[in-house]
């Protein structure tokens, strides 16, 4: 653990990257004093407004500040991104670490998974939001059932890689509770891993909702979101193209740290992975 906590803070990538994440976890903490206007507040006669004082990042097709909504959307599109992965990650841990320890449900249990995997993650959240209906709810169940068989099976083969060790053997012999050595001997050593998968999924998961947003099926007007804010940008696109540029770029940022970050997570735990000196190089 100390090893790959040395190895990350020396990775200038997975700082800056990490620098990113939390910076804009605290822009959308404190948007509501940091934004220069009311996000919902139109003013028609200050449409199409170039950036200034007043406005910043300018104003869209109806007046609205740019810099509010998206200040605002951090926490539509990044706060509700992060809750769909928390719900899906204790999810596929809780369902990986029975399947993988209780032989008895194993067999069904990844039967089940397989048959889930079977379909494309995109196509089954149009298929559970066509069904539900839209909205960000319904977004949110539909990514977890998308994804949560995903997550089972990881951690089942990250189980299986312990099941057989002498510590576990052991604890067995010893009259250890089953719950208790699920607890406190095999997830915290499968923590680093589920947390490497989680980084690397949490980029997908906001595209997931800036794109189903950005159909009309996610995050409905007004409410700020960064994939709402560029369906709106595309229809006065040929008008005023810059108003698509402060979402967009913020989905491509916040996407890349989390997909770098992930890199780094997983570069750290490889043991085979070593940093060559640059006197080498």
């Amino acid at each position: 653990m100390n090893n790959f906590w040395h190895k990350l803070r020396h990775d200038s990538l997975a700082m800056l990257s990490l620098s990113i994440i939390v910076g804009v976890i605290l822009l959308g903490i404190f948007a509501p004093w940091i934004s220069p206007n009311d996000p919902l507040q139109p003013h028609l006669s200050e449409k199409f407004a170039s950036w200034g004082s007043d406005f910043p990042l300018g104003s869209d097709h109806l007046g609205r500040c740019l810099l509010s909504r998206l200040l605002y959307g951090i926490r539509t599109t990044l706060f509700l991104a992060l809750m769909t992965m928390a719900i899906t990650v204790t999810l596929g841990t809780i369902l990986g670490l029975i399947a993988g320890y209780f032989r008895k449900v194993e067999e069904s249990m990844m039967r089940i998974c397989d048959v889930m995997l079977s379909f494309p993650s995109e196509l089954m959240i149009l298929a559970v939001v066509g069904m539900l209906g839209a909205g960000i709810k319904h977004v949110i169940i539909a990514s977890v059932i998308a994804k949560v068989a995903w997550y089972t099976r990881m951690v089942y083969s990250f189980v299986l890689v312990h099941r057989q060790k002498n510590y576990l053997l052991f604890s067995q012999v010893a009259g250890v509770s089953s719950w208790t050595i699920l607890r406190k001997h095999l997830f915290p050593f499968i923590l680093d891993d589920i947390a490497m998968l989680a980084t690397l999924d949490t980029g997908w998961v906001i595209l997931s909702i800036s794109a189903l947003s950005f159909l009309g099926l996610g995050v409905q007007a007004p409410t700020p979101e960064w994939g709402m804010m560029l369906s709106e940008a595309k229809n006065v696109l040929s008008i005023y193209p810059m108003q698509m540029i402060p979402s967009g770029f913020a989905i491509l940022i916040v996407v890349a740290a989390f997909n770098f970050l992930g890199d780094s997570i997983r570069d750290a735990l490889d043991p085979k992975h070593c940093l060559i000196p640059k006197s080498v190089v």
